[in-house]
C-alpha cells in the first residue's frame, strides 16, 4: 500500500521532483564549491566587492553617495542600477562582505531553474513540454560564453553580478506575463525591479511587453501598457530620474569585434519557430496563416519578433565592428544582448514542436515505424537525454572554485578591497588591480582627480560627512 502511493505521488509530482533534483545538483556542484573555495580574485568581481563594501561602510541605507576611492572618485548608485551592491550591503550586515556576495550568487543560483519552469508553466499546457523547455534554457544559461552576461559562468567567471541577479527576476516578469489574467502592478514591480538591477535585462523586458501590445491588436491592452510604464516609474523614479538627469556624465559603451555565429544561429531559430508555429494553421495563404499566429499567439510572437530584433542588432553591430571601428549605441555593450535573443528563441521553438508533435506521431504511424516511438515515450527519452547533458555539461563547464588568491602588498595601497587576478591572467586584462585598487593621501581621500567632486558632494552630504568621520 505504502508503495502504491509513492508511485503515484511520484508519477503525479515528477515534475516538481525533477526540478528540485536539478536544483539539488547546482547547489552542490556549484554552490557549495563556491561558498568554500572560490577567491573571487577574477575580472569584475574585485569591482563588485568594493561596491558593496562602500555601500555597506558609508552609505547604508542610502543607496547612493560619492565615492572617492575608485576611479578617480564616482557617484556610486546614480550612474548604475545599485540593488545588487543594496542587498549585498544588507546581508553584509551579518555576513561579511565575502560571504554576502557568496549568499547572493548561490540564491540566485537556486531560484533559477523554479523561476524558468514556473514561466514554462505559463506555456505549455503539458508538464512534460515544460519540462524540456526549462531543461533546455538552463543547458544553455550553463554552456554559454560567459562574457555574453546572463548566464552562470558570467557570475562565477567574470562577476557579471547584477546581469546574474536579474536572471529570475526576469523569467518571474515572463511568467507573469504570460499568466492569462496578468496582474499589471505586478508585472510592474517586476519590471522595476529590473530597472534596478540590471538596465539590459529592463530594455528587453519592455521590448517584449511593448512588441505583445502591439501585436494583439486589442486597443485595451494599450491603456494596460500606458499603466505599466507609469507604475513602474513611480516604483523605480527614486534611481531613474537622477539616472537620466546625469546620464550625460557617463562613458559611452564601445562594441567589440565578436563571431556573428550565436546571432546567426538565433535568427535561423526564431525565423524555425514562426514556421513551425504557422505550419498547422490550415490550409491557408501563407501571409495569413503568419497573421492570424501573430494575433492568436501575440506573447509567443513577441519572443520571436524580440529574439529577431536582438540577433538583427548583434549582427549588423558584429558586421560594422568587423574591423573593429568602434561603433556602438552609447552606453550598450551590444554583444550581450545576444544571450537574450538566444534564450528567447528556445520556448517558441519548444512550442513549435509541440504543436507538430501530433502530425510527427502521424507520419511515423503511416510509415509504419510508429512501434519505435510506442506510448509517446520519445518525450521521456528526450527529457532523459537532456537531464544527462545537464548533469553531463555542469562540471565541464563551470569551475566554481575559480583563480587562486593573489595578493598585492604595497604599504600605500589599502589592503581592504585591494585584489588581483592570478598570475597568469594577461596583465592588460588586470583592470582589478588598477581601478580596483585604493591610493591614499594624506587626508585620507583617494586621489580624486579632477572629476566634478564639488558639482555632485551637493547631492551627496551624508556620504561625504561620513567620509570625513572616518
Amino acid at each position: 500500500m505504502i508503495k502504491k502511493i509513492n508511485l503515484n505521488y511520484i508519477k503525479k509530482n515528477l515534475d516538481s521532483i525533477l526540478i528540485a533534483f536539478i536544483t539539488l545538483y547546482l547547489f552542490f556542484s556549484i554552490c557549495i564549491p563556491f561558498l568554500l573555495n572560490n577567491s573571487l580574485d577574477k575580472f569584475d568581481t574585485p569591482g563588485l566587492l568594493s561596491l558593496i563594501w562602500f555601500e555597506s561602510k558609508y552609505l547604508f541605507p542610502n543607496f547612493s553617495g560619492w565615492n572617492p576611492y575608485f576611479f578617480a572618485g564616482f557617484p556610486q548608485g546614480i550612474l548604475y542600477p545599485p540593488l545588487f551592491y543594496y542587498l549585498g550591503a544588507i546581508l553584509s550586515k551579518f555576513f561579511g562582505i565575502i560571504l554576502s556576495y557568496k549568499l547572493l550568487i548561490s540564491v540566485v543560483i537556486i531560484l533559477i531553474p523554479f523561476s524558468i519552469y514556473e514561466f514554462s508553466l505559463k506555456v505549455f499546457v503539458q508538464k512534460t513540454w515544460a519540462i524540456v523547455n526549462t531543461l533546455l534554457i538552463v543547458i544553455l544559461i550553463v554552456i554559454l560564453p560567459g562574457y555574453l552576461g546572463f548566464n552562470i559562468p558570467a557570475a562565477i567567471d567574470y562577476g557579471l553580478g547584477p546581469s546574474f541577479l536579474s536572471i529570475p527576476i526576469f523569467f518571474a516578469f515572463l511568467s507573469c506575463l504570460f499568466s492569462k489574467n496578468y496582474n499589471v502592478l505586478k508585472l510592474s514591480i517586476f519590471f522595476s525591479m529590473l530597472i534596478l538591477t540590471h538596465m539590459l535585462s529592463a530594455f528587453v523586458a519592455g521590448v517584449i511587453f511593448f512588441l505583445y501590445v502591439i501585436l494583439n491588436n486589442d486597443k485595451r491592452q494599450i491603456i494596460t501598457f500606458v499603466k505599466f510604464i507609469l507604475i513602474s516609474i513611480l516604483l523605480s523614479a527614486f534611481w531613474l530620474f537622477p539616472f537620466i538627469y546625469f546620464s550625460n556624465f557617463q562613458a559611452t559603451g564601445y562594441s567589440m569585434k565578436i563571431s556573428i555565429y550565436y546571432p546567426f544561429i538565433t535568427y535561423i531559430t526564431s525565423i524555425l519557430a514562426l514556421i513551425l508555429g504557422i505550419s498547422l494553421n490550415g490550409k491557408k495563404h501563407f501571409l495569413k496563416k503568419i497573421k492570424e499566429y501573430i494575433i492568436s499567439k501575440s506573447k509567443l510572437s513577441s519572443l520571436i519578433f524580440t529574439s529577431l530584433i536582438l540577433s538583427s542588432m548583434a549582427i549588423f553591430d558584429a558586421l560594422i565592428n568587423y574591423q573593429e571601428t568602434r561603433f556602438s549605441i552609447p552606453l550598450v555593450h551590444i554583444f550581450r544582448l545576444q544571450i537574450y535573443g538566444i534564450l528567447l528563441a528556445v520556448t517558441p521553438l519548444v512550442y513549435g514542436l509541440m504543436t507538430s508533435h501530433p502530425l510527427f506521431i502521424a507520419t511515423a504511424s503511416n510509415l509504419n515505424i510508429l512501434k519505435f516511438f510506442k506510448r509517446n515515450m520519445h518525450i521521456f527519452i528526450n527529457i532523459s537525454f537532456l537531464i544527462v547533458a545537464f548533469f553531463a555539461v555542469v562540471p565541464i563547464r563551470i569551475d566554481p572554485i575559480g583563480a587562486e588568491e593573489v595578493r598585492l602588498g604595497r604599504p600605500k595601497w589599502d589592503g581592504r578591497v585591494m585584489r588581483a587576478y592570478k598570475v597568469s591572467e594577461v596583465l592588460t586584462q588586470s583592470r582589478a588591480v588598477i581601478d580596483k585598487s585604493i591610493f591614499k593621501n594624506q587626508d585620507g581621500f583617494a586621489v580624486d582627480g579632477l572629476l566634478r567632486i564639488k558639482f555632485f558632494g551637493a547631492i551627496f552630504p551624508i556620504s561625504f560627512q561620513k567620509l570625513k568621520s572616518k
